[in-house]
């Protein structure tokens, strides 16, 4: 009895145990490939993040081609010029070579204007395509280095408004402050700048030169030996006036609007050619309505203004350019200006 009892104990322990271990439905395996996912998952530790270090990007050889130009600064504005390709591309002997450097709004012809000065096409120029959707063709700074000991400068459209409010043709505060920090920059590092428009005359141009030479008022790297402030000259730059409005009319009236508008800056030519060839005894603005223009071509050898010119090579001015650039951005100036217009947009919203 007592072992059939104690053998009961155990059938009934035994079937109690498989009731219990079997009881509910049996969930069906997974799938093989979702078995190796979690198999996978379940070796790698947690938040674990590839260790191999990237590939470092090799340097080109010597004797790879250069390109046409040098990207300087980027869209964002950070400063691209210290790479291996600038330094072969721009001599280390003394120049004696004038910057050049180009101001406009988009579809203005800028990028044209320089490459009819190198005799070829370096800089890309806006297509059609570009032109109907509002997009613009140069988005960075870039230099080129033309004969002669010449750089030219090409830079992105001023007063570029913002896709997000060009139903309403209004600039947003950071269009506004980017024109005249590459305004800034271009009137410091260049001896002359080629203001191009369609016809010759851009007030709301001319208004953001005159903001950014307040800026470079401000600067110590723009002052020569004397301590004076020093600026690029203007020459304005019609590109696409029509060959019968090219007139000496239309140049005098262009160049008296100027020296009015101007009649206080320093960006007016020390020696403006006039129509009949001779040179004004005072400081007056230089106009050409064709990118043919003689005038236009002997901006390349004129003499040299900006305070970095004397005894200086091109990469030493490639230097100086990068100076410039950061203290054109930790200008107080620049700052104040920056408040200014985020103050009048919250009252005008």
């Amino acid at each position: 009895m007592t072992k059939r009892g104690g053998g009961g104990r155990g059938r009934g322990g035994r079937g109690g145990r498989g009731r219990g271990a079997h009881a509910g439905p049996r969930e069906p395996p997974a799938p093989p490939v979702v078995r190796s996912i979690l198999a996978q998952r379940a070796a790698a530790p947690p938040d674990s993040k590839p260790t191999a270090a990237p590939a470092p990007v090799p340097e080109p050889a010597e004797d790879a081609p250069l390109p046409d130009s040098l990207v300087l600064l980027d869209h964002s504005g950070a400063w691209c010029g210290d790479t291996p390709v600038a330094r072969r591309m721009l001599s280390a002997e003394r120049s004696e070579g004038a910057v050049l450097g180009v101001l406009g709004r988009r579809g203005v012809g800028k990028s044209h204007v320089l490459n009819t000065l190198a005799g070829r096409r370096v800089f890309p120029e806006q297509s059609s395509e570009a032109f109907a959707s509002a997009s613009a063709q140069t988005t960075a700074v870039a230099v080129h280095a033309a004969s002669r000991g010449a750089l030219l400068l090409d830079t992105p459209p001023l007063l570029e408004v913002s896709q997000a409010q060009s139903k309403v043709a209004c600039l947003d505060v950071s269009a506004q402050v980017r024109s005249v920090r590459v305004a800034a920059f271009t009137l410091t590092v260049c001896d002359t700048v080629l203001v191009t428009s369609d016809w010759l005359a851009d007030t709301a141009v001319w208004h953001t030169l005159l903001l950014a030479e307040q800026v470079v008022t401000t600067l110590p790297l723009a002052r020569d030996d004397a301590g004076t402030p020093v600026c690029a000259r203007m020459l304005l730059v019609g590109s696409r006036v029509p060959k019968q409005d090219r007139t000496p009319r239309l140049l005098q009236r262009a160049q008296a609007c100027a020296n009015a508008f101007f009649a206080r800056s320093g960006l007016l030519s020390d020696a403006a050619p006039q129509l009949d060839g001779t040179v004004a005894e005072k400081r007056a603005v230089a106009a050409v309505a064709s990118v043919k223009a003689p005038a236009l071509h002997h901006a390349v050898d004129a003499p040299r203004r900006r305070a970095s010119a004397r005894g200086s090579s091109q990469q030493e001015w490639l230097r100086f350019a990068e100076r410039v650039w950061s203290a054109v951005e930790a200008s107080p100036a620049m700052h104040e200006y920056a408040r200014t217009l985020e103050h009048v947009a919250r009252q005008t919203a």
